[in-house]
């Protein structure tokens, strides 16, 4: 038997982005919120993250533990963030197919090349798709 629905039901959002934003601190030609201005790039741009979760190695030494249970270990790592796309107004699935297998390369390079980097055991890649972009952190 099948319950009927009884919620709400909404329509989605329509959201109208300008292709290009000024105040948009990914968008090519502007500053990012670290101060340093974006190249005016024409497909994908991949940059060191400006505020990255992980600090890039030497990490600290581990400390002494507190209890044979309980035990720390600091982690060190690389932050990279991936633009997809200089207009400002595309997400990845209005991209054209080799806008996307432009952005399939990028994060395979990155995975290698993180992947190669001594001290890294993993590496996370993941998307922010309100953004438009992809963080990846090695560690």
């Amino acid at each position: 038997m099948k319950r009927p629905w009884q919620g709400q039901t909404e329509q989605p959002q329509k959201v109208e982005l300008p292709q290009y934003d000024e105040k948009c601190y990914l968008c090519p030609g502007n500053e990012r919120s670290g101060g340093i201005r974006n190249e005016k790039y024409i497909s994908t741009m991949v940059f060191e993250n400006d505020f990255p979760a992980v600090l890039p190695p030497p990490g600290p030494k581990s400390p002494e533990p507190i209890h044979p249970l309980l035990r720390l270990e600091p982690v060190q790592g690389n932050c990279d963030v991936l633009i997809f796309h200089p207009r400002h107004d595309l997400t990845l699935a209005r991209l054209s197919s080799s806008d996307i297998e432009r952005v399939i390369e990028e994060w395979k390079a990155i995975y290698v090349r993180r992947g190669n980097q001594e001290g890294i055991e993993y590496v996370q890649i993941f998307e922010v798709g309100i953004i438009n972009c992809t963080i990846i952190f090695p560690a």
